[in-house]
């Protein structure tokens, strides 16, 4: 599971792995959805599903904004996202999905293009959730 093929990796046209995620700062609330949120190398990783109904399958949808969607930022500030309309048809899209406990998030999405549909990066794999510790109960 740690091995070096773990992580969420993210590619360009001129590099299959230019990152790697391995870990994310993991929230769930049943108001407000589920956020992942990593870092490397100055980059963002952030993952948002609302409305969250438990720890299974989550369609991306490409070019539409529903609530649900992965977005990266890069150290310059520019943002790549599952729901920004590409600048012409392309197929697929993309999915979050989690292990049965929600310890692990696996999610892809190809072709996640910049808001200009200039750019675009590739992004697929597995990493470790961390959760807030919970607070004892009175």
């Amino acid at each position: 599971a740690d091995g070096p093929a773990f992580g969420i990796r993210v590619a360009d046209s001129q590099n299959p792995t230019v990152l790697t995620f391995r870990s994310a700062k993991c929230f769930h609330y049943s108001k407000t959805g589920f956020t992942a949120d990593a870092v490397d190398q100055g980059w963002d990783l952030f993952v948002r599903i609302r409305p969250f109904t438990g720890f299974h399958r989550y369609e991306l949808v490409r070019g539409r904004f529903n609530g649900t969607f992965m977005k990266l930022v890069s150290p310059s500030g520019v943002e790549y996202a599952s729901d920004f309309v590409p600048p012409h048809h392309e197929p697929g899209a993309g999915q979050i999905n989690f292990s049965g406990n929600g310890n692990l998030l696996g999610g892809g999405f190809a072709n996640m293009f910049n808001a200009d549909g200039s750019d675009a990066l590739d992004v697929a794999g597995v990493l470790r959730c961390h959760y807030p510790k919970q607070k004892p109960k009175r």
